[in-house]
């Protein structure tokens, strides 16, 4: 038993030791008081452990205090994040394993703690929990990450420009931040004002040009992901194949500013206030169509029509 209790005494010395000079000396008698208490034959199991327990009280209380005085300031935690992840991506041997872990810590710095319930027992793991978090990240910081690249919402995606405002927050600023000239882009598209969609390009991952709103012409379908009445609609669009009978353009407002003011100038051709203008509707060139009823009753007129096919002659490549 004494045996046990000589180890700890040491480790106790080796670890205090270790810490400073002057609390070396300040503690040489009380640790020699200790050893003497081990040592002692009168002494019973509880008085030992508890002589013990003082000790290491009165140490920490010391450690704190050298802590307080700012001796040997600690370095605050920094990471350059240099790699995309994304969903899926496990913690472990190698780069990506330490960007996940990194990315968990930079996180919960900023009060996203769910991160670690994602973890495995020997791994860090970029799950649902560390997804999400990275989402409300990339909204907290939305004018710096998701504006510039026509983005409302955060998709959990940790690409360049998550990473640079990581790097600008927790970056290590005496090494240099490198990000490859060619990486693999995010696999995301966004939607442009005309209603098609453009994906990321390289070398820096950035979204393709949309076209011009201004050169939209013809019929116009303005609408929003989230009314019920536009899904009316659109399911009144897909049942009689009124996209393959009229050409038009669907352009989505709610989350697209250029497409909003896009209809607002619609409605002032037609006299109509721009302040309660509402979806769904509908521009044909000349005049303006609003709410369900309405814009069913236009594309109702091109129902009869059948759609037109085209005939192409296959093409060999030499």
């Amino acid at each position: 038993m004494k045996i046990k209790y000589i180890f700890v005494i040491a480790l106790l010395l080796t670890v205090f030791f270790g810490f400073s000079g002057t609390a070396k000396a300040a503690k040489a008698s009380s640790l020699a008081d200790c050893m003497a208490t081990v040592y002692g034959s009168n002494m019973d199991n509880s008085q030992r452990i508890q002589c013990i327990m003082d000790l290491i009280a009165d140490m920490q209380a010391q450690l704190k205090q050298l802590q307080a005085q700012g001796q040997g300031s600690t370095a605050k935690w920094c990471y350059n994040f240099t790699k995309n992840l994304r969903i899926g991506d496990v913690g472990g041997p190698g780069d990506i394993g330490n960007d996940v872990s990194h990315l968990q810590e930079a996180l919960s710095k900023e009060g996203f703690s769910d991160v670690y319930k994602d973890n495995g027992s020997r791994s860090a793991v970029l799950g649902e929990n560390t997804a999400s978090a990275v989402s409300e990240f990339q909204e907290k910081y939305a004018s710096e990450i998701l504006t510039p690249n026509g983005l409302r919402k955060g998709n959990g995606y940790v690409g360049p420009s998550t990473r640079k405002k990581l790097n600008a927050l927790y970056g290590c600023n005496n090494q240099q931040i490198v990000i490859p000239d060619f990486i693999t882009c995010a696999q995301d598209v966004k939607q442009c004002p005309d209603g098609s969609y453009v994906s990321r390009t390289g070398p820096k991952c950035e979204f393709a040009k949309c076209p011009e709103t201004s050169n939209i012409s013809g019929v116009i379908y303005f609408y929003w992901d989230t009314c019920p009445y536009c899904a009316q609609v659109n399911q009144y669009i897909k049942d009689n194949n009124i996209e393959q009978k009229l050409k038009f353009t669907k352009l989505e407002t709610y989350n697209n500013a250029e497409n909003k003011k896009l209809q607002s100038e619609k409605a002032v051709l037609c006299g109509l206030p721009t302040n309660s203008v509402g979806v769904p509707f509908v521009w044909d060139g000349k005049n303006c169509y609003t709410g369900k009823t309405d814009v069913i009753n236009f594309f109702a007129k091109y129902v009869s029509i059948q759609p037109s096919i085209t005939v192409t002659s296959p093409t060999i490549n030499p």
